[in-house]
Protein backbone atom coordinates (compact mmCIF):
# COMPACT_ATOMS: atom_id res chain seq x y z
CA UNK A 1 0.00 0.00 0.00
CA UNK A 2 2.93 2.36 0.64
CA UNK A 3 4.27 2.35 -2.51
CA UNK A 4 1.28 2.55 -4.57
CA UNK A 5 0.51 5.83 -2.12
CA UNK A 6 4.20 7.02 -3.11
CA UNK A 7 3.53 6.77 -6.78
CA UNK A 8 0.54 9.07 -6.53
CA UNK A 9 2.11 11.15 -4.26
CA UNK A 10 5.00 12.07 -7.18
CA UNK A 11 2.44 11.94 -9.73
CA UNK A 12 0.16 14.82 -7.70
CA UNK A 13 3.06 17.10 -6.57
CA UNK A 14 4.54 17.04 -10.66
CA UNK A 15 1.45 17.83 -11.77
CA UNK A 16 0.55 20.29 -9.01
CA UNK A 17 4.17 22.01 -9.77
CA UNK A 18 3.54 22.56 -13.31
CA UNK A 19 0.31 24.48 -13.53
CA UNK A 20 2.04 26.30 -9.86
CA UNK A 21 2.76 29.66 -12.06
CA UNK A 22 -1.50 30.02 -13.05
CA UNK A 23 -2.49 32.02 -10.02
CA UNK A 24 -2.16 33.04 -6.45
CA UNK A 25 0.48 34.13 -3.55
CA UNK A 26 2.86 31.82 -2.99
CA UNK A 27 3.88 31.72 0.90
CA UNK A 28 5.49 29.88 3.55
CA UNK A 29 2.77 28.45 5.86
CA UNK A 30 3.01 26.97 9.39
CA UNK A 31 -0.17 24.87 10.89
CA UNK A 32 -1.37 23.40 13.64
CA UNK A 33 -4.37 20.83 14.00
CA UNK A 34 -6.25 18.42 16.86
CA UNK A 35 -8.22 15.57 16.15
CA UNK A 36 -10.16 12.16 17.18
CA UNK A 37 -10.68 9.07 15.52
CA UNK A 38 -13.91 7.90 13.85
CA UNK A 39 -12.68 4.54 13.43
CA UNK A 40 -9.86 2.14 12.63
CA UNK A 41 -8.71 -1.54 12.31
CA UNK A 42 -5.81 -4.03 11.78
CA UNK A 43 -5.53 -7.15 11.03
CA UNK A 44 -3.29 -10.32 13.07
CA UNK A 45 -0.17 -10.93 12.20
CA UNK A 46 1.45 -14.48 12.67
CA UNK A 47 1.28 -16.54 15.97
CA UNK A 48 2.77 -15.52 19.26
CA UNK A 49 2.40 -16.60 23.30
CA UNK A 50 4.67 -19.02 23.81
CA UNK A 51 8.03 -20.30 22.71
CA UNK A 52 9.77 -23.04 21.03
CA UNK A 53 7.18 -22.83 18.89
CA UNK A 54 5.18 -20.27 19.34
CA UNK A 55 1.36 -21.42 18.99
CA UNK A 56 -0.90 -18.31 20.40
CA UNK A 57 -3.26 -17.00 17.89
CA UNK A 58 -3.94 -12.60 18.02
CA UNK A 59 -7.91 -11.99 17.56
CA UNK A 60 -10.75 -9.05 18.19
CA UNK A 61 -8.12 -6.46 17.78
CA UNK A 62 -9.62 -2.70 19.10
CA UNK A 63 -8.56 0.38 19.19
CA UNK A 64 -10.46 3.40 21.18
CA UNK A 65 -10.37 6.89 22.64
CA UNK A 66 -7.53 7.77 19.72
CA UNK A 67 -6.82 10.86 19.53
CA UNK A 68 -4.34 13.08 17.71
CA UNK A 69 -2.57 16.55 17.51
CA UNK A 70 0.23 17.65 14.95
CA UNK A 71 1.91 20.34 13.04
CA UNK A 72 3.39 21.05 9.94
CA UNK A 73 5.27 23.33 7.92
CA UNK A 74 5.33 24.12 4.54
CA UNK A 75 5.11 26.09 1.23
CA UNK A 76 2.27 27.50 -1.17
CA UNK A 77 3.55 27.21 -4.72
CA UNK A 78 -0.33 28.89 -6.19
CA UNK A 79 -3.82 28.56 -5.14
CA UNK A 80 -3.43 25.08 -7.08
CA UNK A 81 -0.72 23.41 -5.15
CA UNK A 82 0.86 23.39 -1.49
CA UNK A 83 3.26 20.80 0.07
CA UNK A 84 4.63 20.32 3.76
CA UNK A 85 6.05 18.24 5.96
CA UNK A 86 3.75 17.15 9.17
CA UNK A 87 4.37 15.38 12.53
CA UNK A 88 1.35 13.56 13.74
CA UNK A 89 1.06 12.24 17.48
CA UNK A 90 -2.07 9.65 17.69
CA UNK A 91 -2.51 8.23 21.08
CA UNK A 92 -5.39 5.81 22.45
CA UNK A 93 -6.10 2.45 23.76
CA UNK A 94 -5.83 -1.13 22.25
CA UNK A 95 -7.62 -4.65 23.40
CA UNK A 96 -7.21 -7.54 21.69
CA UNK A 97 -7.72 -11.31 23.04
CA UNK A 98 -4.40 -13.92 22.86
CA UNK A 99 -5.42 -17.55 22.88
CA UNK A 100 -3.09 -20.30 23.59
CA UNK A 101 -3.80 -23.80 24.05
CA UNK A 102 -7.36 -23.19 24.04
CA UNK A 103 -7.00 -20.53 26.54
CA UNK A 104 -7.92 -17.04 25.98
CA UNK A 105 -6.03 -13.89 27.94
CA UNK A 106 -7.53 -10.81 27.62
CA UNK A 107 -5.01 -7.38 26.35
CA UNK A 108 -4.83 -3.74 27.00
CA UNK A 109 -2.26 -1.43 26.60
CA UNK A 110 -1.62 2.24 25.47
CA UNK A 111 -0.82 2.70 21.68
CA UNK A 112 1.01 5.52 20.01
CA UNK A 113 1.92 6.95 16.80
CA UNK A 114 4.75 9.08 16.08
CA UNK A 115 3.72 9.90 12.25
CA UNK A 116 6.29 12.09 9.79
CA UNK A 117 4.96 12.62 6.43
CA UNK A 118 5.75 14.48 3.65
CA UNK A 119 2.28 15.91 1.82
CA UNK A 120 1.14 17.23 -0.98
CA UNK A 121 -2.29 18.83 -1.44
CA UNK A 122 -4.21 20.06 -5.01
CA UNK A 123 -7.25 22.98 -4.42
CA UNK A 124 -9.93 23.31 -6.13
CA UNK A 125 -9.44 27.76 -6.12
CA UNK A 126 -6.43 26.57 -8.10
CA UNK A 127 -9.08 25.58 -10.60
CA UNK A 128 -12.03 28.44 -10.12
CA UNK A 129 -10.28 31.40 -7.63
CA UNK A 130 -13.44 33.16 -7.92
CA UNK A 131 -15.54 30.25 -6.82
CA UNK A 132 -13.48 28.97 -4.30
CA UNK A 133 -12.05 32.46 -2.94
CA UNK A 134 -13.25 31.82 0.91
CA UNK A 135 -14.51 27.82 1.08
CA UNK A 136 -11.60 26.06 -0.70
CA UNK A 137 -11.86 21.90 -1.06
CA UNK A 138 -8.72 19.84 -1.16
CA UNK A 139 -7.31 16.53 -1.63
CA UNK A 140 -4.56 15.92 0.29
CA UNK A 141 -1.67 12.94 0.03
CA UNK A 142 1.50 11.92 2.18
CA UNK A 143 3.84 9.31 2.54
CA UNK A 144 6.72 8.33 5.19
CA UNK A 145 6.62 6.55 8.33
CA UNK A 146 5.47 6.10 11.41
CA UNK A 147 7.20 4.87 14.90
CA UNK A 148 4.20 2.77 16.57
CA UNK A 149 4.66 1.19 19.84
CA UNK A 150 2.43 -0.44 22.80
CA UNK A 151 3.13 -0.09 26.25
CA UNK A 152 1.89 -0.29 29.64
CA UNK A 153 0.67 -3.87 28.44
CA UNK A 154 -1.03 -6.05 30.72
CA UNK A 155 -2.73 -9.40 29.99
CA UNK A 156 -5.27 -10.85 32.39
CA UNK A 157 -6.58 -15.03 32.42
CA UNK A 158 -9.71 -15.11 33.38
CA UNK A 159 -11.66 -12.44 35.49
CA UNK A 160 -9.96 -12.39 38.67
CA UNK A 161 -7.18 -14.64 37.64
CA UNK A 162 -3.42 -14.24 36.62
CA UNK A 163 -2.53 -10.90 35.49
CA UNK A 164 0.73 -10.59 34.22
CA UNK A 165 2.73 -7.03 32.47
CA UNK A 166 4.19 -7.72 29.13
CA UNK A 167 7.37 -6.13 28.34
CA UNK A 168 6.66 -2.61 25.87
CA UNK A 169 7.22 -3.21 21.72
CA UNK A 170 7.73 -0.73 19.17
CA UNK A 171 7.90 -0.85 15.11
CA UNK A 172 9.04 1.39 12.70
CA UNK A 173 7.35 1.22 9.41
CA UNK A 174 6.29 2.81 6.19
CA UNK A 175 3.11 4.98 7.10
CA UNK A 176 0.87 6.83 4.38
CA UNK A 177 -2.66 9.54 4.79
CA UNK A 178 -5.04 10.50 2.53
CA UNK A 179 -7.08 13.51 3.29
CA UNK A 180 -9.79 15.52 2.16
CA UNK A 181 -10.87 19.17 3.69
CA UNK A 182 -11.74 22.19 3.04
CA UNK A 183 -9.78 25.45 3.91
CA UNK A 184 -11.95 28.89 5.24
CA UNK A 185 -9.59 31.80 4.77
CA UNK A 186 -10.17 34.14 7.80
CA UNK A 187 -7.72 36.92 6.63
CA UNK A 188 -4.74 37.18 4.26
CA UNK A 189 -2.65 35.12 6.76
CA UNK A 190 -4.93 33.15 8.43
CA UNK A 191 -6.92 29.75 7.49
CA UNK A 192 -8.95 27.72 9.17
CA UNK A 193 -8.73 24.07 8.18
CA UNK A 194 -11.36 21.05 8.09
CA UNK A 195 -10.45 17.72 6.96
CA UNK A 196 -10.88 13.75 7.06
CA UNK A 197 -7.77 11.69 7.16
CA UNK A 198 -7.20 8.25 6.44
CA UNK A 199 -4.28 6.75 7.88
CA UNK A 200 -2.07 3.47 7.46
CA UNK A 201 0.41 2.97 10.20
CA UNK A 202 1.95 -0.08 9.31
CA UNK A 203 2.19 -2.77 12.72
CA UNK A 204 1.90 -3.14 16.25
CA UNK A 205 4.20 -5.46 18.22
CA UNK A 206 4.53 -6.43 22.35
CA UNK A 207 7.97 -7.37 23.88
CA UNK A 208 9.03 -10.45 24.06
CA UNK A 209 8.74 -10.99 28.05
CA UNK A 210 5.74 -11.85 30.14
CA UNK A 211 6.24 -10.41 33.91
CA UNK A 212 4.83 -11.56 37.13
CA UNK A 213 5.09 -11.27 40.44
CA UNK A 214 7.41 -14.82 40.56
CA UNK A 215 8.48 -14.93 37.39
CA UNK A 216 9.79 -13.19 34.20
CA UNK A 217 8.94 -15.44 30.91
CA UNK A 218 9.90 -14.88 27.45
CA UNK A 219 7.18 -15.19 24.68
CA UNK A 220 6.55 -14.78 21.06
CA UNK A 221 5.58 -10.73 21.00
CA UNK A 222 1.91 -10.70 19.99
CA UNK A 223 1.62 -8.68 17.02
CA UNK A 224 -0.54 -7.13 14.57
CA UNK A 225 -0.42 -5.20 11.18
CA UNK A 226 -2.08 -3.12 8.22
CA UNK A 227 -3.48 -1.05 11.22
CA UNK A 228 -5.48 1.56 9.46
CA UNK A 229 -7.15 5.12 11.27
CA UNK A 230 -9.85 7.36 10.29
CA UNK A 231 -9.96 10.47 11.89
CA UNK A 232 -12.21 14.04 11.59
CA UNK A 233 -9.22 16.82 12.86
CA UNK A 234 -9.39 20.95 13.00
CA UNK A 235 -6.83 23.06 12.22
CA UNK A 236 -5.69 26.68 11.87
CA UNK A 237 -2.80 27.81 9.11
CA UNK A 238 -0.54 30.87 9.35
CA UNK A 239 0.80 32.19 6.49
CA UNK A 240 3.99 34.50 5.92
Amino acid sequence: MPRRFTVLFVILFILGCCTSAKAGDSAWYLQGNIGKDLGDGATSDGLAGTTNPPSGETRDLNSSDMTLYGVSGGYRFSDLVRADVSYTRLKGHQSWIGTETGVDSEFEATRTSDVLLVNVYLHAKGLAPDTFATMDPYVGLGVGFSYNRLHEITESVGPGLSLYDVENGNVFDPAARLEVGVDYVLSRSLTLNMALDGYYLGGFKTGDYRDSSWASTPISPWKSKNAYLLSGTLGLRYSF
